[in-house]
């Protein structure tokens, strides 16, 4: 590793801890160690950032919308909200007319990938995005109604469970179901990236035809795919649920805003 990393918290109530980060395309990946304050390792909170819109506008927004959050002083972020959904998933909230990369010195000195000495120079896989993102509800009506008065109707898909992200998908489990995040990769081919994955000794490796995705843990054991992204952005929730509850794609057009 060239340098240390300095130790910042992952949200305003956590234990500070060192942090690094990996650009995933149009998203980034912030990773922190677990402690026996902060807890075992788990998925944090996934960041959402609105183009065009400011601090003071994005809290009377959501104040508008009887929405819990806190902005707390001491944190060093000033455009930075954390709220809480209905399942207790912790949500952080960027409101930055600019967006959220040109400030990534801010997030307090996080280590980009490269400068750790184990990092291929060049990645086996070019990622396009964070692809989709599923979240537990406890209340599935409850959480989506939460989420579509916080994003809108025109973010709101077919299913009423999913839910757009500019190119990105947020979707909503049963309280059964694992969380898990989806990484779309140019030049996908289901075959070969699992093909790929297990060369380099990675175990657990699983393809999912129905799905084209390919399957796999990180080595804490938190689940991830990896896929191309095209069907999400030709049609709405690229998924649905059949009589038997299994996840099948639909063909509805979806156009991005």
């Amino acid at each position: 590793m060239k340098k240390p990393p300095r130790a910042i918290v992952a949200n305003p109530g956590s234990v500070p801890s060192p942090h690094y980060w990996v650009r995933l395309g149009e998203g980034y990946l912030a990773l922190s160690l677990a402690s026996p304050e902060n807890g075992p390792p788990a998925f944090d909170h996934p960041c959402i950032t609105f183009a065009g819109i400011d601090s003071d506008t994005m809290a009377r927004k959501l104040s508008s919308l009887n929405r819990r959050f806190e902005r707390p002083a001491t944190y060093e972020i000033s455009t930075d909200f954390w709220a809480g959904d209905p399942a207790g998933n912790l949500i952080q909230i960027d409101a930055n007319p600019e967006g959220y990369w040109h400030r990534l010195d801010a997030l307090g000195g996080a280590v980009p990938a490269e400068e750790i000495g184990v990092i291929r120079e060049e990645p086996v896989f070019r990622t396009l995005r964070i692809d989709q993102l599923a979240l537990r509800a406890i209340d599935l009506e409850a959480s989506a109604d939460y989420y579509r008065r916080m994003l809108g109707s025109e973010a709101t898909c077919d299913s009423g469970s999913d839910f757009r992200l500019g190119a990105s998908t947020l979707t909503l489990e049963s309280a059964s179901a694992e969380e898990f995040f989806v990484l779309a990769i140019a030049d996908f081919d289901r075959s070969q990236v699992a093909q790929t994955l297990r060369a380099l000794g990675v175990g657990g490796v699983v393809e999912h035809p129905e799905e084209d995705v390919v399957e796999l843990r990180d080595p804490d054991g938190l689940k991830l795919q990896i896929g191309s992204g095209a069907e999400r952005s030709a049609t709405v929730g690229r998924w649905r649920r059949n009589r038997n509850g299994a996840r099948v794609r639909t063909a509805t057009e979806w156009r991005w805003l």
